[in-house]
């Protein structure tokens, strides 16, 4: 479903749920920056600038969620290997949680506004 909000407000709705988004694709395994972008581009383009993903990366290693580790790569420089810590994972089962309890209010918002519209 192609989004009809207006670019700020999709932008924003897309930064809110980065870091969610980030542990997500981290559950699977061990993933690169780049190789992150561009599995998050392919989500409903829940990346749209790059600078926004390292930001989102950097915060959620200061606060414990992530760690990396440097690996020699062939075609350059060594490149960040980043990880799921056991906090990071236990954070995402939380936001996960509150991801699902939004969502069913929101759902649950709509479907009385609905109700309520078709009232005399």
């Amino acid at each position: 479903m192609q989004s009809q909000l207006g670019g700020g407000d999709a932008a924003n709705i897309r930064r809110s749920v980065l870091p969610l988004s980030v542990l997500l694709a981290l559950e699977s395994g061990p993933s690169y920056a780049y190789e992150l972008a561009r599995r998050l581009r392919g989500v409903h383009d829940l990346v749209s600038a790059e600078n926004d993903l390292y930001g989102c990366l950097k915060r959620l290693r200061s606060r414990g969620f992530l760690a990396f580790e440097w690996k020699e790569s062939a075609k350059g420089p060594p490149q960040k290997l980043y990880r799921l810590t056991e906090k990071g994972l236990d954070h995402l089962a939380v936001l996960i949680e509150v991801w699902g309890e939004l969502r069913a209010a929101l759902l649950q918002m709509r479907h009385v506004g609905t109700n309520d519209a078709a009232r005399p």
